[in-house]
């Protein structure tokens, strides 16, 4: 039987029957082709919830055999020796994305071979292949079709199915649209900041920027990220150097495939590219402590001068800029920004090396946030996420194909909605589409569905709506809470699992009628309180659950600048 691996047609036999992989290669744009065809789709693997399980503590142990490793090679290679820690400090959120998309996608072809021993497929041409300048490029890469087929022909290759391999003029990756006015200025901001012994890099909102500085004087404001140069070098892959990470790891399978993978996803940005990056973080700052809420992740330009910094003695922040810790069962991210630093700040929420303090990002919500009821209100609006379509990190989410239960409960609930208030139904998607076709999807099922076109910010269309749903536990429900606005929440609770020490906090919401775990019920609950939201969500027992939810998650208070300023003061 011919195995399709991904969505990309031309690599497709369309005679006989049809193993596609994954759902992840049948995009809704292309269903008057493949609904033509003898076709068979492969469950997903994390679809068991055992088999999830044991594949978190797999990405644990492969996260630190491949880390020690890599450290050793990288050293060797740039002629360095530094720690476990300063190398995880670059590498680790790319290696935690490798790691959880060699996983997902052997896997996948491993459930291949075990449905039909026979199969046969083809793969993409070496020729063809694109190595990713920095962990920004890998995981957009690894959200398309692309980059998926490149992966998954070297573990096709690895456990001998027969394949052909084709070439393909595919569009990899968007160079960057050179801002230069805007980097350079980040870059001044960035030099002059290094001058101070305390540091700080986060996205604020300009507000709360302001009143921190004017309330310390100005010694505290958090300056922007330098400019990732990264993004603009221009290097070749080293085809030599990179053929000795084939035996970086052979003691298992799955190492030996990583290892496999391993010269054509490792980034520029750590080998060919990473002298000319770090040689001008590695003098002229005096920071004795660095906190960031998001230059841990994606600016290697930053990684490395905050390794650069913990080398010399400096103190690491991260802060929290999101939704979702504290939060999720599982969330591998969180664990990486607690063993790369020294604190991890939170919006309130306590574990061992968190601090709480109040989220300045939401504080800026408050302050100008909206009026909690406004009659002219007329408005329910619907706030949607996404992921891609290709697992691109394991977390207490929908992974991957998942997506597709998840608009499927979107479309639960807006079929649901009482058709007198149909109308009232304003629908905001998320910014990204990831080849979901998520508009076209809603508006076949209901053609007058109301699309927010994302013209208004969040902040202005919860000011202009009488009524909030969202149907994610991530970022935005926060924000919503903390503007208090009557909101309504739903998703699947097997899905987004919430940890343990949170689940009290998420059973109360439900209590207050909150929370619910069926679009249906957050539909019914839609009808009960939409001509009077104010009276429901005023009462006692609402508002009572949204303040210890905030306080727990999303905490703020007036007097935020004092307590950053004691904060980072006490940084030792």
């Amino acid at each position: 039987m011919f195995l399709a691996t991904t969505a990309l047609q031309e690599f497709w036999q369309r005679e006989g029957k049809i193993l596609f992989l994954s759902s992840w290669c049948l995009k809704y744009a292309d269903r008057d082709e493949w609904r033509k065809l003898d076709l068979e789709v492969l469950p997903y693997p994390w679809d068991e919830s055992a088999r999830l399980e044991k594949a978190y503590c797999e990405l644990r142990e492969l996260y630190d055999q491949c880390l020690k490793s890599l450290s050793e090679w990288l050293n060797e290679t740039h002629g360095l020796n530094c720690d476990l820690r300063y190398w995880n400090i670059i590498i680790g959120f790319w290696l935690l994305h490798f790691l959880s998309v060699v996983q997902d996608r052997y896997a996948c072809v491993n459930d291949a071979i075990r449905f039909d021993p026979a199969l046969h497929t083809i793969g993409l041409d070496r020729n063809s292949y694109v190595v990713p300048k920095n962990n920004l490029d890998f995981v957009d890469m690894c959200a398309d079709d692309p980059f998926n087929l490149q992966i998954i022909t070297e573990i096709v290759d690895f456990l001998g199915i027969p394949h052909s391999r084709r070439s393909a003029n595919v569009a990899y990756q968007k160079e960057p649209t050179p801002h230069r006015v805007r980097d350079s200025v980040a870059d001044v901001l960035h030099r002059l900041s290094r001058v101070k012994t305390t540091q700080l890099y986060a996205a604020f909102p300009w507000q709360s920027r302001l009143r921190l500085g004017l309330h310390s004087h100005f010694r505290q404001w958090p300056s922007f990220l330098p400019h990732d140069r990264s993004q603009s070098m221009q290097v070749p892959a080293d085809e030599k150097k990179r053929s000795s990470l084939t035996e970086l790891m052979r003691s298992s399978e799955i190492e030996k495939i990583i290892s496999h993978v391993l010269p054509w996803a490792l980034p520029l940005a750590y080998l060919e590219g990473f002298s000319d990056l770090r040689e001008p973080t590695s003098r002229g700052s005096r920071a004795t402590v660095i906190a960031s809420d998001n230059g841990f992740h994606y600016n290697e330009t930053f990684k490395i001068y905050a390794a650069e910094s913990y080398r010399r003695g400096a103190k690491l922040i991260a802060l929290q800029h999101g939704g979702g810790y504290g939060i999720f069962r599982q969330m591998p991210i969180e664990q990486y920004e607690l063993a790369i630093c020294d604190e991890f700040w939170s919006w309130g929420w306590y574990a061992p090396s968190v601090r709480p303090v109040p989220a300045a990002k939401l504080t800026g919500l408050r302050e100008s946030g909206p009026e909690l009821f406004q009659p002219k209100n007329k408005d329910i609006l619907f706030v949607a996420t996404l992921q891609p379509r290709y697992l691109v990190r394991f977390h207490s989410n929908h992974l991957g194909p998942q997506v597709g239960d998840y608009l499927d409960w979107a479309a639960r609930f807006i079929k649901r909605i009482d058709p007198g208030l149909r109308n009232k139904l304003i629908y905001r998607p998320y910014m990204y589409d990831y080849g979901w076709n998520v508009i076209e999807r809603l508006k076949e099922m209901d053609p007058s569905l109301r699309i927010d076109t994302g013209q208004r910010r969040f902040h202005q269309a919860l000011r202009e709506s009488k009524l909030v749903v969202i149907d994610n536990n991530e970022t935005t429900f926060l924000e919503a809470l903390v503007a208090n606005k009557p909101l309504i929440l739903f998703w699947n609770p097997e899905r987004r699992q919430i940890r343990d020490t949170a689940q009290p906090f998420f059973d109360s919401l439900r209590q207050a009628g909150i929370l619910h775990d069926s679009p249906e019920s957050a539909a019914e609950m839609v009808a009960r309180v939409y001509e009077k939201p104010d009276t429901w969500w005023n009462s006692e027992p609402v508002q009572s659950t949204r303040q210890v939810m905030i306080n727990a998650f999303a905490f703020y208070t007036p007097d935020w600048p004092s307590q950053w300023c004691s904060a980072l003061a006490s940084v030792k």
